[in-house]
């Protein structure tokens, strides 16, 4: 078996910095956001992280004999090497 390490592109990598800097920024800036209400809208943005991380850690290819796993997020798919070859 071997492994490849998945890319993830740079403006993903980017969109997820500005998307957890950003309301860092705001938040920075108003004592009026650091109450009751915005206290919980901010978990739950940040919350959001639940779904990207995994999306930029777990990337990766692994090759076996006769197989590919690819898995990429919480996704995960095994392809056959006969299905993709031409006889």
């Amino acid at each position: 078996m071997k492994k490849f390490k998945g890319k993830n592109a740079w403006w993903f990598i980017l969109l997820f910095v500005v998307y957890n800097v950003l309301p860092l920024c705001l938040l920075y800036g108003s004592k009026e956001m650091r109450t009751g209400w915005w206290i919980v809208l901010w978990i739950v943005y940040y919350l959001w992280n639940l779904l990207w991380i995994p999306i930029i850690v777990n990337n990766k290819i692994e090759l076996y004999d006769s197989y590919f796993v690819f898995s990429y997020g919480f996704s995960k798919q095994t392809i056959l090497i006969k299905d993709i070859k031409k006889n």
